[in-house]
């Protein structure tokens, strides 16, 4: 059996959006936050989370596979790169990191609520 880790899906991979499906067949955890540590920025047809800032960022938690995860890397290209997100109960779970200058902040942290408001 392979190890599996949990994954921080905050955009396009969530549930409802269009790369929910890259996750294949990755249990669905639980709807759950970061701590208010990150900032989450609108890059038209995704978004970005980077480090620094005081957003809690809206998030998926599911269980993954390291070949998913090397799916998913494939997917985020050179831009995002893989980093532990701390989560507001005090656990921890990989996500992508982008650190992107100049875009819209996204003030919610949800990119959801975000895309539904646009």
């Amino acid at each position: 059996m392979e190890a599996e880790q949990l994954l921080f899906a905050y955009g396009s991979l969530r549930r409802g959006q269009p790369y929910h499906h890259l996750l294949g067949n990755s249990p669905f955890v639980r709807l759950t936050h970061s701590v208010a540590q990150y900032t989450l920025s609108d890059l038209g047809e995704y978004p970005a989370l980077s480090c620094g800032g005081d957003t809690a960022i809206t998030g998926e938690l599911y269980r993954v596979t390291e070949q998913t995860l090397l799916s998913l890397d494939r997917y985020e290209g050179r831009e995002y790169h893989r980093q532990q997100i701390d989560l507001q109960d005090g656990t921890t779970a990989v996500g992508y990191v982008c650190e992107l200058p100049q875009a819209p902040r996204i003030a919610s942290g949800d990119w959801v609520d975000h895309l539904n408001k646009r």
